[in-house]
C-alpha cells in the first residue's frame, strides 16, 4: 500500500483456499412402474481435469459411475429410471 503522505506499507498475506461444495443434487421423481428422463449438461471451467460422479443409492437400486472432463469441455448426460 503505497500513500503520499505516510509512505510505503508492505504486508504479507498468507491466503489459503477451499475446495468448492457440492452442487444440490439432481432428483428423479417417478410413480411405482412409471419412467422418467433427465437430461444432464455438466460445463466445467476448472484448470485441472475433474471426476463427477452419479450415485443412486436406495435398499432397491443401486448405480455408482465416475465422468472425467478436461478443461472447457462440456458433456452432456441423459439418465433413464424405470421404477
Amino acid at each position: 500500500m503505497t500513500s503520499t503522505e505516510l509512505g510505503n506499507y508492505v504486508y504479507e498475506l498468507n491466503l489459503k483456499s477451499l475446495p468448492a461444495p457440492p452442487e444440490k443434487p439432481t432428483t428423479f421423481t417417478s410413480p411405482l412402474g412409471g419412467s422418467i428422463t433427465q437430461n444432464l449438461r455438466l460445463t466445467y471451467t476448472g484448470k485441472n481435469k475433474a471426476d463427477f460422479t452419479i450415485k443412486l443409492d436406495s435398499s432397491e437400486f443401486r448405480v455408482e459411475k465416475t465422468i472425467s472432463i478436461t478443461p472447457g469441455n462440456h458433456i452432456s448426460i441423459i439418465y433413464s429410471l424405470a421404477f
